[in-house]
């Protein structure tokens, strides 16, 4: 069987070393098996040191791209904790204006420098723009470490709990590595030289900082106003219907949650639990009786289903033109839901409303970010 060609601006596609590209042709998994083998063959023969970007690259797109996903958004909630990354973000107001945006920003941003390595095109790119958001602001080193350290150790204790498996020793030493590397290419300085003194750092960092200081309560709880306004009014953005499922969780010691499924939520007892001070961690949405999904806490879209609207006028199909006619519908309709959903969480980021400085200059030796990929002026973690 012929291997899948890597992406064509893929920098890593033809290579004349001994090293593996990192985004070059993946293994295809055998029939009812979920993952292939000769993904875990291939990252065991490579150097946990020289070839981590391809380790991560395989670790990100075929073994645990969702439970990286999940991981990175709990190590990323886990950073508001800290009373001086709060701060920061408070003061900026991102959270409490464009808290979708921040999210999808960082997503795409870190997606970049994994899916392609640190010496590929996009990911360079995406470092740069990291940096370039990062000077407009007085940001501690150790803050950067802090933010480094959850990226590093999230998903780690993620999948030791709740993957299909847990990574190896060897993973486990690649994954350390890249994300050094990151630091490096970041210019953080006194980067732990192993997880062992990194996890040191951590614990004398959180020993500090992680205090409660009400930016921690204010950035967390800008996460998840959004959708309490909604469901209290009861007035969506356009196009947006709240539909009969609901997630509402509380804030105190008991962390108590009430959960609604098939069941419509515009009655008294759902806003006397909003009163409360409970908070929707994930609510049911359409858009234009065209796409149904849920919204959690984190800004993430799940359950995507398209509705019979969205199907009205499709030519009638089979095998690959039926596949590429489905293709076809799901990007239209996504392209489409993305831009009205940032726009209804709050839009695109406005940087001089913030109280920003002027940005620095992007270092001569990186080129700077073309205006698609400028994603935001916020810092991105």
């Amino acid at each position: 069987m012929l291997q899948p060609e890597p992406p064509p601006d893929c920098p890593f596609g033809v290579v004349a070393t001994a090293q593996p590209p990192v985004c070059g042709p993946v293994p295809p998994r055998p029939f009812g098996f979920a993952h292939a083998p000769a993904v875990r063959r291939e990252i065991a023969a490579l150097d946990a040191r020289a070839d981590c970007q391809r380790i991560v690259h395989l670790l990100a797109t075929c073994e645990f791209p969702e439970d990286l996903l999940r991981s990175m958004e709990l190590a990323l909630f886990h950073t508001y904790g800290s009373r001086s990354v709060a701060r920061l973000l408070d003061r900026t107001g991102e959270f409490r204006c464009r808290g979708q945006k921040r999210y999808d920003d960082t997503r795409l941003l870190i997606g970049q420098f994994i899916e392609s390595g640190w010496d590929g095109e996009a990911g360079r790119r995406a470092i740069a723009q990291m940096n370039h958001v990062h000077a407009h602001f007085r940001i501690p080193n150790d803050d950067y470490l802090f933010v480094l350290w959850t990226l590093v150790d999230f998903p780690l204790r993620w999948t030791d709990a709740h993957g299909w498996r847990a990574f190896t020793a060897h993973e486990r030493a690649a994954w350390f590595h890249f994300w050094r590397g990151v630091g490096e290419r970041m210019g953080l300085r006194e980067l732990p030289p192993t997880p062992e003194a990194f996890d040191a750092f951590a614990r004398a960092y959180e020993a500090r900082e992680l205090v409660f200081d009400e930016a921690n309560r204010r950035v967390a709880d800008a996460t998840l106003a959004v959708m309490a306004a909604w469901l209290m009014d009861g007035v969506t953005p356009e196009g947006f219907q709240i539909e009969r499922e609901c997630e509402l969780k509380g804030s105190d010691e008991q962390k108590p949650v009430v959960r609604y499924a098939r069941h419509p939520l515009d009655i008294d007892e759902v806003r006397a639990h909003l009163t409360s001070g409970k908070m929707p961690t994930r609510l049911a949405l359409s858009w234009k009786e065209r796409v149904a999904f849920t919204l959690t806490e984190g800004f993430a879209i799940k359950k995507i289903s398209f509705l019979d609207l969205a199907f009205e006028g499709r030519p009638e199909a089979s095998g690959d033109e039926a596949f590429d006619a489905d293709l076809a519908l799901a990007t239209g309709e996504l392209a489409g839901l993305i831009p009205a959903l940032i726009e209804g969480l709050g839009g695109e980021h406005d940087f001089a409303a913030a109280g920003g400085t002027a940005p620095a200059p992007v270092p001569a030796a990186l080129p700077a970010p073309t205006a698609e990929e400028a994603v935001s002026d916020s810092p991105p973690w």
